[in-house]
């Protein structure tokens, strides 16, 4: 059953939907446009570049962390001036 429910064709190709609109807010924020996020639990892990925070920071936000804070982000990243961005109104 793992596998027809962790490796199906659907749940990958979400994932990799997922990967790939969170290095793209990345890339956004890395060459200086910056991209809000719906929390600053999110917030933090996208434009955090530095690997000084203790273990304790990074565990508490992501523990605040949950599947509304991503949805509503990506919703509100679809009226973003990125043409890439764009696309996911029609998703």
């Amino acid at each position: 059953m793992y596998w027809q429910v962790y490796l199906h064709k659907t749940v990958l190709c979400a994932e990799m939907m997922l990967v790939k609109i969170i290095r793209r807010a990345r890339e956004l924020n890395t060459s200086g446009n910056n991209v809000a996020t719906a929390t600053t639990a999110l917030d933090f892990f996208l434009q955090n570049t530095d690997n000084n925070s203790s273990i304790e920071k990074y565990l508490d936000l992501f523990c605040r962390l949950d599947d509304h804070d991503v949805m509503v982000t990506i919703k509100n990243w679809s009226l973003h001036p990125d043409k890439i961005y764009q696309r996911f109104a029609v998703c």
